[in-house]
């Protein structure tokens, strides 16, 4: 409160003095000699008229910032009261985690999660395209994959299908889900096929950004049971192919995952698997045509990426008898829509994303200094940035921007849907290099935000000797 009365009297002395200088200097240079009333009006009401306008209007402001409070109830009679069992539920099912038992990656600059850190860690940026051109002739900014050779996709590919007849992408979207299989299905394999897991079911979902018809999917779906899952007992094995083109959609597919798995042993993994694949002519020109292109003088467009990645997912307690591994688990997602789209322009409140972030520490009892780095899918345009830097500036003093911040869309440009899952992948292995809280945080979207939050699972207790 003193604070406030000093600040506030050095405020009214500045605006005096101001209001002042300028009247007498005023005065002064028309050589006018004011009357008392003049001078009354001008070197007294002026300056407390001003200061108590402001002083008003800052009040007012903050007004309208504070969240009016709900209104009062009657307290319910005790018959009516809350069950302390449902709210014990309700927090179990916020508290449901799920363990990453592996995970691979494919993606602009590197074929795993810990090199990728490294290029974005390195400030490794997207450069202009030798294939590509924007309308101006000029070569474009793109996040391509420089292994992903489109003849040889487009031959090897072909054996199978007619693939002129595919969607704009979709040959680069399953040359790059074929590298992510590849660098995740000796794991899952290893882990499935052994006496303890006889019995576990495997469910695959993967998730893509490509547009297909009901027969592209068959014939999709048909491909991969072939080329990569015809070695694993059709019995044990569900296939599902979705799309989506969003930044939230893996988020939202992990939501529903937790509840899926309930913490006692389901006996099923996930296998969930997202690619993407903006690197086209056509993507280029639709993105130009409606102004969300990056170019020279469109600083804040984005920049067509390309990636694909995975996570083998199961639960806490399937996963210790699978492993002998100590697994990393994630949180479900705490997730919440804006109020304002940040495309819309103006200031870009961190508010939410800190929100979000805390109240996951807070549900899981950590405290903000044991958070050992902060995640997210933001690309470089100045609205994503400016509101994940905003946890660190307020809450997370102790991240290093340059170490700790990783914002993975300045390497990878922009890919949904599986940028989020890029993003999970990561977070898992810093989580496990640092052997601490990490946070992946979603801010792509133009509302939509989620936060989840990895951790290495407990050390087992180990019982007592019997004596």
């Amino acid at each position: 409160m003193v604070m406030l009365i000093v600040r506030y009297a050095a405020l009214f002395l500045i605006t005096g003095i101001v209001i002042w200088a300028l009247v007498l200097g005023w005065w002064q240079s028309n050589d006018h000699s004011p009357s008392p009333g003049e001078s009354a009006l001008y070197l007294l009401a002026l300056p407390i008229a001003l200061f108590g306008g402001f002083v008003f209007l800052n009040a007012f402001i903050k007004n309208m910032r504070t969240p009016s409070a709900p209104p009062e109830t009657a307290p319910e009679s005790s018959t009516s009261a809350i069950d302390p069992a449902a709210l014990a539920s309700e927090a179990g099912l916020r508290r449901r985690q799920l363990a990453v038992l592996a995970n691979s990656i494919y993606a602009p600059g590197s074929v795993d999660a810990a090199g990728f850190l490294d290029v974005v860690r390195e400030g490794k940026t997207p450069q202009p395209d030798k294939q590509l051109k924007d309308d101006d002739g000029f070569p474009a900014f793109v996040a391509r994959i420089a292994e992903v050779d489109d003849l040889s996709n487009a031959e090897h590919l072909a054996e199978f299908d007619d693939v002129a007849e595919w969607p704009n992408g979709f040959v680069r979207n399953m040359a790059i889900l074929e590298q992510v299989l590849i660098g995740i299905l000796p794991d899952t394999l290893s882990l499935i096929d052994t006496d303890k897991a006889s019995d576990v079911f495997l469910r695959i979902v993967w998730i893509t950004d490509a547009k297909l018809d009901k027969t592209q999917l068959e014939r999709a779906h048909a491909w991969l049971m072939t080329h990569h899952f015809s070695g694993i007992a059709s019995g044990r094995l569900d296939l599902a192919i979705e799309m989506a083109d969003d930044d939230i959609a893996l988020p939202m597919r992990i939501n529903q995952l937790c509840d899926l798995t309930p913490d006692a042993t389901e006996g099923a993994v996930t296998l969930l698997i997202a690619t993407a694949s903006n690197v086209s002519e056509v993507t280029l020109r639709q993105w130009q045509a409606r102004g969300t292109l990056f170019l020279p003088d469109q600083q804040n467009g984005q920049i067509p990426g390309e990636m694909g990645a995975a996570v083998l997912l199961a639960a806490p307690s399937l996963a210790t008898q699978l492993s002998d591994e100590k697994p990393i688990l994630v949180s479900r997602p705490n997730a919440q829509a804006r109020d304002k789209s940040a495309d819309a322009g103006g200031r870009i409140s961190a508010d939410l994303c800190t929100r979000l972030c805390e109240e996951l520490l807070s549900l899981f009892e950590r405290t903000p200094d044991q958070l050992g780095a902060l995640v997210t899918d933001s690309d470089h345009r100045a609205s994503r940035q400016a509101e994940a830097l905003g946890v660190i500036t307020e809450d997370f003093t102790h991240i290093e921007p340059t170490q700790d911040f990783l914002a993975l869309g300045t390497a990878a440009g922009t890919a949904p849907p599986a940028s989020a899952l890029l993003m999970l992948a990561c977070a898992t292995e810093l989580s496990r290099e640092k052997d601490g809280p990490v946070l992946a945080l979603s801010v792509q979207h133009p509302t939509r935000r989620a936060a989840m939050l990895l951790m290495p699972a407990p050390d087992p207790v180990s019982s007592p000797p019997s004596e």
